[in-house]
């Protein structure tokens, strides 16, 4: 088959995820055509040279307006125009090209397009309260409706585990039951990390990880935090990775590494004695699998970040910070970390996926 997947650009965690399905779309036979722009686009371009890839640019979210609801409400109408270019453009594409299937990372424009299709979300209920929850639940939901399947990168919390419909690592965020026509699958907890079973936890021998990512200029005001409060620390190795480059010029105890690929990135994490980051979904999934302590702290104003800092602090004790009450100090001195139970992480099951690309029911 030939296959176009689309990858939102609002951060990495779109395209990291997405890694390990392409490259068992790849492995399966099937060809691929990406579907992104930005820094997300970059990512896989250098993960996937040899792919065909379109370039269509879509606007970011600005979480620089506050309150958040009046910033929703303000930019959903660009948003919303954007989608609508987007699908038109994608629709074209259909004409031309005929693809025979579609997958989409939480990139909405490229539904209604008469060809099989899975929406990968995370996020079958954005947590914002008030009309913005609602304008922009009712928004994509209705781009939803567009796909073929939902294919939500988790698995149904078990009876015992709380409310059965939610999510393990997600929780309320992707209730499996929010479709009354059935049409969400579980694919497992999606990795670029994942094996056959989760690592060990960590024998926390390594530096402690800084891993900066999300949208700017939080992440760059985020990083500055950091620097600052650890260029006295002295007595902790450290490892900042930007994700961006260049490196910066840093005391001798904190590393700084830029872009650092999967392949370096993985071992980097799973040997540290812990990881501070911010609570993004991918970063979750990856940390899952790598059995690696972790310390959260969410971007402001993501209600998405806040709401899987306080779930899973709630659930398995994981400690987490409000970015202007984060003292790095305290939390290296005092250990506040931990990690999530090994044996909750689901391999990904991309027998779902080929079956619902291919207009099939997994028996």
């Amino acid at each position: 088959m030939r296959v176009v997947y689309g990858v939102l650009n609002w951060g990495l965690g779109h395209a990291t995820r997405s890694e390990p399905v392409i490259r068992a779309l790849i492995l399966d036979g099937h060809q691929v055509v990406l579907w992104s722009d930005g820094a997300a686009l970059d990512y896989l371009r250098s993960v996937f040279p040899d792919l065909e890839a379109i370039d269509f640019p879509m606007p970011a979210v600005d979480y620089r307006v506050r309150p958040l609801w009046w910033g929703v409400a303000l930019q959903a109408p660009g948003l919303w125009r954007q989608m609508r270019e987007e699908r038109q453009a994608f629709r074209q594409y259909c004409q031309i090209h005929r693809p025979d299937a579609v997958v989409s990372d939480n990139r909405p424009g490229l539904g209604y397009s008469g060809v099989p299709s899975v929406y990968l979300t995370h996020q079958m209920r954005i947590p914002l309260r008030g009309f913005p929850g609602w304008l922009a639940n009712a928004l994509h939901h209705w781009a939803m409706r567009g796909f073929t399947r939902v294919g939500i990168p988790d698995a149904a919390a078990s009876p015992e585990n709380t409310a059965h419909s939610m999510g393990t690592l997600s929780g309320k965020l992707s209730r499996f039951a929010a479709r009354s026509n059935g049409s969400s699958i579980g694919l497992g907890h999606l990795s670029r990390f994942a094996q056959g079973s989760p690592s060990a936890v960590a024998q926390n021998r390594g530096p402690v990880v800084l891993l900066l990512s999300g949208p700017e200029p939080a992440r760059t005001a985020w990083e500055a935090k950091l620097v600052e409060d650890i260029q006295r620390f002295t007595s902790e190795r450290f490892v900042l990775v930007r994700g961006i480059e260049p490196v910066l010029e840093l005391p001798e105890h904190i590393e700084c590494r830029g872009r650092v690929k999967a392949g370096e990135l993985g071992p980097l994490l799973a040997g540290a004695k812990a990881v501070i980051c911010r609570s993004g979904y991918s970063t979750l999934l990856d940390l899952l699998w790598l059995g690696t302590p972790m310390h959260l702290v969410p971007t402001p104003g993501q209600a998405e970040q806040e709401y899987l800092a306080r779930y899973l602090n709630q659930q398995w004790g994981i400690p987490f910070s409000i970015e202007s009450e984060f003292e790095a100090v305290a939390v290296v001195q005092g250990a506040l970390w931990k990690a999530l139970p090994t044996n909750m992480a689901v391999a990904p099951d991309f027998e779902v996926l080929f079956g619902a690309l291919e207009g099939k029911r997994k028996r």
